[in-house]
């Protein structure tokens, strides 16, 4: 994580990072029309390096390849400003960076969106044995009038008495050294919300503190995070039923031994 020097305004009182005269100091008096100031931000869905900021510019991230984890994160030396025009707090701007980084267009293949068909690949039966064992097909027969009616069953019931999934995690939270910042992922690992001592960062911090905090708040969160964990409701159970359903029924009509 670095410092982002923002070369359209001022030095920063808390934090300069370069000798240039201060935008804001007295000349010697203008030489000629005055120039409205000019504050350009950054194109969000263009930034250098992979770089993602928020709206006001304040704050800029880099995930990485799963758009999971922050990789590096920027902070302007102008963002009181940018965020006092923009009427956000800080932690507010690190999580729509994130978020705006996690939205964006896919970079690479896209996986097809459906299970493709599993068709048997056993070996086949002996050459010229075209004989069905009936009873096993039978019984597959009553399995799909079975499965038929549980699912019947089931789209008939008030859909606040069917049991559904649940994806569970416990809480992953990380805060820095000097217990300034807080940083809490959500479920799938995301940053879901970020905690910055108010007064401390406007009053006190120099942004490479601010910068460091941030980044040692979101290592703690990113250690604790645990992968969450899937349990099935009735109707997904259901579905893995009826798909192992038609792996026996392809296998017998196919010819092929499972």
């Amino acid at each position: 994580m670095s410092i982002w020097t923002d070369q359209s305004l001022e030095d920063d009182p808390l934090d300069p990072t370069r000798d240039l005269p201060s935008a804001a100091a007295p000349g010697p008096g203008p030489v000629g029309p005055a120039a409205a100031p000019v504050d350009v931000l950054p194109d969000p869905a263009d930034g250098e390096d992979g770089l993602i900021s928020d709206p006001s510019g304040a704050v800029s991230v880099r995930l990485d390849e799963d758009r999971f984890r922050v990789l590096e994160l920027r902070v302007s030396t102008r963002w009181r400003e940018r965020l006092k025009r923009a009427g956000v707090e800080l932690g507010a701007a690190v999580v729509v960076a994130c978020r705006r980084g996690q939205l964006g267009p896919p970079r690479g293949p896209v996986a097809a969106g459906f299970a493709a068909l599993e068709l048997p690949s056993g070996p086949r039966r002996a050459p010229g044995d075209r004989s069905i064992d009936w009873a096993a097909f039978n019984t597959l027969l009553d399995t799909t009038l079975a499965l038929s009616e549980e699912s019947a069953r089931l789209r008939a019931r008030p859909p606040e008495e069917v049991e559904r999934a649940t994806l569970s995690s416990p809480l992953a939270e990380g805060r820095s050294a000097n217990g300034r910042v807080r940083v809490v992922l959500a479920a799938a690992g995301p940053v879901q919300r970020v905690e910055v001592d108010r007064q401390w960062a406007h009053e006190h911090a120099r942004v490479s503190e601010l910068t460091a905090a941030l980044e040692q708040a979101m290592t703690a969160a990113y250690d604790a995070w645990q992968p969450p964990r899937y349990e099935p409701g009735e109707l997904d159970r259901l579905v893995e039923r009826r798909l192992e359903h038609r792996r026996e029924l392809l296998s017998l009509l196919s010819g092929r031994l499972p």
